[in-house]
């Protein structure tokens, strides 16, 4: 396992803001976390970087299709 990164480290890291990575949390479609406790929430960065690479398209109308 690599790094366990905060909510705000991790949306730093995907270039999103914290809020955003919350919203992916409660609604689904983000990248994977765990909870540790009741109010802890930490990030892989390889699961980051996964999810990052899933998301990378090179057209807008590619995205699309993949329902982004």
């Amino acid at each position: 396992m690599s790094q366990l990164l905060t909510v705000h480290q991790a949306a730093e890291y995907v270039g999103l803001k914290p809020a955003t990575l919350n919203q992916y949390r409660w609604a689904g479609g983000g990248p994977p976390f765990f909870r540790i406790g009741n109010r802890t929430i930490r990030y892989d960065q390889a699961d980051l970087e996964v999810w990052l690479r899933r998301n990378r398209f090179t057209s807008t109308s590619e995205a699309k299709v993949h329902g982004t």
